[in-house]
């Protein structure tokens, strides 16, 4: 065999070991080669998929050739990321969609192809069901259906969801619900995706009749996920019903609205089994201040069944005794737990859960990170607070201190400072719209020594005080 014969036969292994390396762009232009290379190429082209239109870029699901080709190469997508307009448009590509005869390889039946659709590939699925702006820019995607169609919008997405069964990442913003029975299906096709790990969902709720039942349903849905879940999400409830259309609007025109001050709510999962979720690591808890029929209890029931848990995030519960009966729960449920995230802003009382965790806990120098809103330290929970301190001064790398109000003194400052020898990382940020200033440095920053000698970075923020709307009066002397 020639040395040109054997180059060229290996051409193939050489092209399936580059075409990792390539952008988009040098992909496009090896296609043109001809038809072997392109077959090559084309599925690599189609790994890292975004549906979502941006202006300036070739859209994939507005002509028969382009919605041929997507046909042709879903089984080898590993990501896809679409939005509301494109729902539609996507679903009929890979379920009701025929592309011209000219258009198609041999041997390739649009009919089959339709019935058996499979995106074996596809481990990361990205939707938001959200309206969103454009900034002027012309959207190419009229809806096909009516516009007030969520349980249209809901079926498509189960029917994609379940041709997916390698999924391991789902991601779904603004999911809409109308009736109990939807709450059911969303059950049944998220305990098909038996390799499922992060599942992160904000819900709409269109019926207040749902709305005052959805804790009760979403209550199962930890249940019915499969073992291997690591990360579970479900985010604040956007009502749209009589007496809330204002919160429905914002939520409508928010695209880029982070804003969680009226609460994040996840369920309270009653019907784990011990052991269940071993390789789940970190949980966010979010619990609506006003349900009173959701305890400490339920908590312990969800840690109960995640015992491997690393990483907590609680917001919305008010404990009692002190704030030892809540610490006790997570210390129990959690006794891998390093990163702790706690919200006391319905409670500002229970601000020194954390601090009573950290002291009752078995390990010294456990927590790594302390995440902490709306902290509030009185003369009587300072004590706790040191001993905590003290107890992981020495693993405690990052501490985050937010929307702090109540004029903070600079020693509930100064103690975080002073008591954590292997602090790296330390932020105190103000609450925004708060009228008085808030924080008080003077003997936080002049303090010597610090104990922290490892700080790579401290942010301090300090509000600047809101002056009230005096109207047209004006103020006198000014």
């Amino acid at each position: 065999m020639s040395a040109a014969l054997s180059r060229f036969i290996r051409i193939p292994e050489l092209l399936t070991a580059l075409v990792d390396f390539l952008g988009p762009q040098e992909l496009a232009r090896l296609m043109l080669t001809c038809r072997y290379v392109k077959s090559i190429c084309e599925p690599v082209l189609y790994r890292h998929l975004d549906l979502t239109f941006h202006p300036g870029r070739t859209n994939l699901l507005l002509t028969p050739k382009a919605k041929g080709a997507l046909m042709k190469n879903i089984s080898s997508v590993h990501s896809l990321t679409f939005g509301r307009k494109e729902l539609p448009y996507l679903f009929n590509a890979l379920f009701v969609f025929y592309p011209p005869a000219r258009t198609l390889s041999r041997g390739y039946s649009p009919l089959l192809q339709a019935l058996s659709v499979q995106m074996t590939s596809l481990t990361r699925l990205e939707v938001c069901l959200r309206g969103r702006i454009l900034d002027g820019n012309p959207d190419p995607f009229p809806l096909p259906s009516t516009p007030n169609d969520p349980r249209g919008r809901l079926r498509r997405l189960f029917r994609i969801i379940d041709a997916s069964p390698s999924l391991q990442e789902l991601d779904v913003e603004g999911l809409p619900i109308v009736s109990g029975m939807d709450f059911l299906e969303w059950q049944r096709t998220i305990g098909k995706l038996s390799e499922l790990r992060s599942l992160c969902v904000s819900i709409l709720i269109w019926s207040s009749k749902v709305s005052k039942r959805w804790l009760r349903e979403w209550s199962n849905l930890l249940a019915v996920c499969p073992p291997s879940i690591r990360e579970f999400e479900v985010y604040r409830v956007y009502f749209r019903f009589p007496g809330h259309e204002d919160d429905f609007d914002h939520y409508q025109r928010s695209w880029d609205d982070d804003d969680d001050d009226a609460g994040v709510m996840m369920t309270v999962a009653k019907k784990i089994l011990p052991g269940r979720f071993d390789d789940l690591t970190r949980l966010d808890i979010h619990r609506d201040p006003d349900d009173e029929s959701t305890t400490t209890t339920d908590l312990w029931q969800i840690l109960e069944g995640c015992p491997n848990v690393d990483s907590l995030q609680l917001s919305g519960f008010r404990s009692g005794m002190g704030g030892f009966d809540l610490a006790s729960v997570i210390m129990t449920g959690c006794p891998s737990l390093k990163r702790l995230m706690y919200d006391a802003t319905s409670s500002p009382v229970d601000s020194n859960v954390p601090f009573r965790l950290m002291s009752i806990m078995q390990n010294d120098d456990q927590i790594e990170e302390l995440v902490l809103d709306a902290l509030s330290l009185n003369e009587f929970f300072l004590p706790i607070a040191r001993m905590g301190l003290q107890k992981h001064a020495e693993s405690l790398r990052v501490i985050r201190l937010s929307t702090c109000s109540d004029n903070q003194p600079s020693r509930n400052i100064t103690l975080f400072l002073a008591e954590c020898g292997g602090l790296e990382e330390f932020d105190v940020l103000p609450t925004e719209d708060y009228i008085e200033s808030c924080i008080d440095l003077t003997d936080a920053v002049a303090i010597r020594p610090w104990a922290c000698t490892k700080i790579r970075r401290l942010l301090l923020g300090v509000a600047i005080p809101v002056l009230p709307d005096w109207g047209s009066k004006g103020v006198e002397g000014a």
